[in-house]
C-alpha cells in the first residue's frame, strides 16, 4: 500500500552541490501537487543540511533523511 496522504510541505536543501541539484529541484518542482521548499547554502555537512530542513517547514511533521 503507498501512501494516500500527500505531504502539505517537501523541503530539500542543497549543501552547496554543483552537480546540477538546484536545477533538477526546481524543474520537479513545478510540477509537485505540493509546495517544495528549496534551501541552497554554502557546504556545511550533513548535520548543518539537516538542520537547515528541520528548522525550514512550516508543517508540524517533518521527516530528516541522510
Amino acid at each position: 500500500a503507498g501512501q494516500t496522504c500527500l505531504p502539505a510541505e517537501v523541503v530539500v536543501v542543497d549543501d552547496g552541490s554543483r552537480d546540477g541539484t538546484a536545477e533538477a529541484v526546481r524543474q520537479r518542482a513545478a510540477s509537485m501537487p505540493c509546495k517544495v521548499r528549496f534551501i541552497q547554502q554554502p557546504n556545511s555537512g550533513i548535520s548543518a543540511a539537516r538542520n537547515a530542513a528541520i528548522e525550514s517547514p512550516r508543517t508540524a511533521v517533518q521527516t530528516a533523511r541522510g
